[in-house]
C-alpha cells in the first residue's frame, strides 16, 4: 500500500509559522522557510487558510504555482541554490525545473508593505498537496503518483528586499 503523502504531511498543531526573506540579488522568488532558512515550510496538508503579514518596507509579491512531476520541480542543480530556492539534490535527485517567473496580476498578487493577507485553502482532496515529497523516502514511484501535482507557493517583491510572517491555520479531523 502507497504511503498517503495526506497523513505524512499534516500539521500536528492548530497553528504552524513560516518566515519569507526575499533577495532580489540572488533570485526573484523564494519559497517559505523556517526563520533561520535552512528547511522549507510548506503548508501542510490540513492546513485550510495562510495568513500572511508583509514585516518589510516593500510590498511582497505571493503566488500560487502548480507542478505536474518531480523533474518540474526547481532543483538546486538549475537553479545553483538550495533552500529558500531550489529543492536540495540529495533528497530531489530528480528536480531540474526552473523557478517561478513571478509576474504581478497574472500569477501573483500585491501585499503591501505593513499588510496582511489570507487565503482560504480547499481541502486536501480538493486542492492536491502543497508538500512536495522526496521519491527517495518510501517506494518513490508509488509517491509520486499520489502526491502530484503539487502546489507551491512563492514570494518576491516590489522595489527591493522585504520580509514576511506566514501563520498556517490547521483543520483537524476529515480532510
Amino acid at each position: 500500500m502507497p504511503l498517503n503523502p495526506a497523513s505524512s504531511t499534516l500539521g500536528q498543531a492548530p497553528i504552524q509559522f513560516a518566515y519569507v526573506a526575499t533577495d532580489l540579488a540572488v533570485r526573484a522568488w523564494v519559497f517559505p522557510t523556517n526563520r533561520a532558512q535552512t528547511s522549507f515550510q510548506w503548508p501542510s496538508s490540513n492546513t485550510r487558510q495562510i495568513v500572511i503579514l508583509n514585516t518589510g518596507n516593500n510590498p511582497l509579491l505571493f503566488g500560487l504555482i502548480s507542478y505536474p512531476d518531480a523533474a518540474s520541480l526547481p532543483g538546486q542543480v538549475t537553479v545553483g541554490l538550495s533552500v529558500p530556492y531550489g529543492l536540495p539534490t540529495g533528497a530531489y535527485p530528480t528536480a531540474v525545473g526552473p523557478g517561478p517567473v513571478p509576474v504581478e496580476g497574472d500569477n501573483c498578487t500585491r501585499v503591501p508593505a505593513g499588510a496582511s493577507f489570507s487565503i482560504d485553502l480547499l481541502s486536501f482532496e480538493e486542492r492536491g498537496n502543497f508538500v512536495p515529497i522526496s521519491p527517495t523516502t518510501v517506494s518513490g514511484a508509488l509517491l509520486q503518483k499520489t502526491a502530484y501535482p503539487v502546489y507551491l507557493i512563492f514570494f518576491s517583491s516590489v522595489g527591493g528586499n522585504t520580509t514576511a510572517d506566514l501563520t498556517y491555520v490547521n483543520k483537524f479531523g476529515s480532510f
